[in-house]
């Protein structure tokens, strides 16, 4: 590829789209949170629970999976999104 980003700018595109995603979970949770008073105790046990079962499950492995391939690319210039795969996108526009 004639134009594109160094491996490092891939990265920091990388860690800026899912520190995105990961804010909009965060606002979408505390907008529930709030919408709901009763048993705020309880419904804090459960965000933390979902939140760490999203993070073990889906966010840890992508994160991984996008390093480790902006990592391997061998070329020095790259697609500035080209860390997605298919999965990763259906994620992020689902």
């Amino acid at each position: 590829m004639k134009y594109g980003v160094s491996k490092q700018f891939l990265l920091i595109t990388a860690g800026l789209v899912w520190i995105i995603a990961g804010v909009n979970v965060l606002r979408i949770g505390i907008i529930t949170w709030m919408n709901c008073t009763e048993n705020w105790l309880l419904e804090v046990g459960e965000a933390t629970v979902v939140f760490l079962l999203f993070y073990l499950l889906i966010f840890r492995k992508l994160y991984i999976k996008h390093t480790r391939r902006i990592e391997e690319k061998e070329s020095e210039k790259h697609a500035p999104l080209s860390f997605f795969d298919t999965k990763g996108w259906l994620i992020m526009h689902s």
